[in-house]
């Protein structure tokens, strides 16, 4: 039986196509990116520059203000989404329908896509304009579009992650707004510098700015390193960022007696399979000289390191994200599976179990991407080991120090902030321990979080025989990390007990009331 389409989408676009104010910035956005457009290349034009620069010129103008619309109006736009519903009141409506939280929040999001795309098509054929100068290609300007596409689904799901998060529309509209600038900004100047630095592998159209890529894909999109590099790479972690944000939204707009942490262990099983294509990807085209994109041999060992200090990021990146549970899995989650816990369910024991398996996924796959193409001496194999068991190690130390003050201080943020902050003082004491008294230095050195990467570049970069004060500081936090361990077992099983024995007396008092009203005289 065919799937009726989402209601959420239908009721939105509904609302938003009858609305002036919808209508009035369609036009607008048009006419003004038009105006601006056609000022650009008559100026350009009157000067004597050539027809292909004035075209490439005015391909630049069109899709800058393109994305500064985007960014501008689009994740403001979409933060209040929800918002705007919980202060009409219409929210409870809405989840007392029966619909799934997640199908609420995909049309929502799917609503604004298409409110918004609706926008970008109503403005492209002002680049048309172009062509009137030449410079550039209808396959430049797909992709191009392409990529403004990819910008407009991040814009959105990050725009309706705030509106789950935050419960007022004016909040709402200044946070998703502020905050999403600067990662536009920055995300703009790493794409221009990595065209820049890609100009002459790919032979790409330099001036075309950050942009680039759309001439790229145009001329190379068959070739191996091209479609890796710059197409499939791309779009995997512009589908994992859209996938976790929204996954953020749904767990935020479901009911606290609902499992929220299991959208989030999916998303981080997609993530490793991304760090899987990452590696191979870095290795194959970059290292192995496949495509046109050639490494020097003998700089694979600083490769191998390198892609071990990056996978250390998402494996911190999953010791944050699993740190924030209660101590026992939801009510309803026990009554539908029949069963108090799981070994990687929801609560702080399960899903803390289920962190640590994904970190030491994530770490055994950079560590053995390292032993496959890195150097097999002695000193570089210890070197791979120590820094993906400092990694393994801080950060499983990170996520149960996190988590068991999640379940004391009854708050996630704060239980991230003190673990971030412990980690960071420990850190500083172990720098000034050392300045201080030097002769202890190797003291203090055991109790620096990152010692082990020392240890490991120390011993490549200078030749170096292996620091031991590495191997004692990954001693000691995984000691530590086991204390945290069975701290946080005996928190939750301290909260079960409690739990049972509050049940057992609501049930002691409710059969107690219904034998004293049997016994009562009718």
């Amino acid at each position: 039986m065919k799937r009726e389409p989402n209601p959420i989408l239908i009721k939105e676009l509904r609302a938003t196509f009858r609305t002036p104010l919808f209508v009035r910035f369609l036009y607008l956005a048009t006419g003004v990116v038009g105006i601006l457009v056609l000022m650009v290349g008559a100026i350009a034009a009157s000067e004597g520059t050539p027809p292909a620069q004035v075209g490439q010129t005015v391909f630049l103008m069109f899709f800058g203000l393109a994305v500064a619309v985007v960014s501008l109006v689009v994740p403001a736009a979409s933060s209040t989404t929800i918002t705007a519903e919980v202060e009409g009141s219409t929210f409870e409506s809405l989840l007392l329908t029966g619909m799934d939280p997640a199908r609420i929040v995909v049309g929502k999001f799917l609503a604004n896509f298409a409110t918004f795309g609706l926008v970008v098509v109503a403005m492209s054929p002002v680049v048309a304009i172009a062509f009137l100068f030449g410079g550039v290609s209808p396959l430049r300007i797909f992709w191009a579009f392409f990529g403004l596409f990819v910008l407009l689904a991040i814009a959105v799901a990050w725009g309706v992650s705030v509106s789950a998060r935050v419960r007022t529309t004016r909040t709402a509209i200044i946070v998703s707004t502020l905050l999403f600038q600067p990662v536009v900004l920055y995300g703009t100047v790493f794409v221009g510098v990595a065209g820049f630095a890609m100009s002459g592998v790919f032979s790409s159209a330099e001036n075309l700015g950050p942009f680039w890529f759309a001439d790229t894909l145009a001329l190379h999109f068959f070739r191996l390193d091209a479609f890796v590099l710059v197409f499939l790479l791309p779009i995997y972690a512009a589908g994992l960022t859209i996938w976790f944000l929204l996954a953020s939204a749904i767990a935020s707009v479901r009911p606290a007696a609902e499992d929220r942490s299991t959208p989030f262990k999916v998303w981080a099983l997609a993530a490793l399979f991304g760090q899987v294509l990452v590696l191979f990807a870095a290795f194959e085209v970059v290292a192995g000289g496949r495509g046109g994109l050639s490494f020097d041999p003998r700089d694979w060992d600083d490769l191998a390191l390198g892609l071990q200090f990056a996978s250390a990021a998402l494996a911190f990146f999953f010791a944050a994200l699993f740190a924030n549970e209660p101590p026992l899995p939801p009510r309803l989650w026990q009554l539908r599976s029949r069963r108090s816990h799981s070994w990687l369910g929801p609560g702080a024991a399960g899903t803390t179990q289920a962190g640590i398996l994904l970190i030491g996924a994530s770490v055994g796959l950079a560590t053995g991407v390292a032993f496959l193409y890195g150097n097999s001496s002695w000193r570089y194999v210890t070197a791979f080991a120590l820094t993906g068991a400092t990694t393994f190690v801080v950060a499983s130390f990170y996520l149960y120090l996190g988590a068991w003050l999640r379940v004391t201080l009854r708050s996630g943020a704060a239980a991230r902030v003190l673990a971030f902050l412990v980690l960071l003082v420990t850190l500083i004491f172990a720098l000034l321990g050392r300045l201080i008294v030097p002769e202890l230095k190797s003291a203090f050195d055991c109790f620096s979080p990152v010692q082990g990467y020392v240890a490991a570049v120390e011993q490549l970069s200078r030749h170096r025989a292996l620091d031991t004060t590495g191997p004692i500081s990954v001693g000691l936090y995984a000691l530590l990390t086991l204390t945290l361990y069975l701290l946080l077992r005996a928190r939750v099983r301290r909260a079960q007990v409690r739990l049972d024995e509050r049940r057992a007396h609501t049930e002691s008092l409710a059969a107690a009331r219904e034998a004293a009203q049997a016994g009562a005289p009718q």
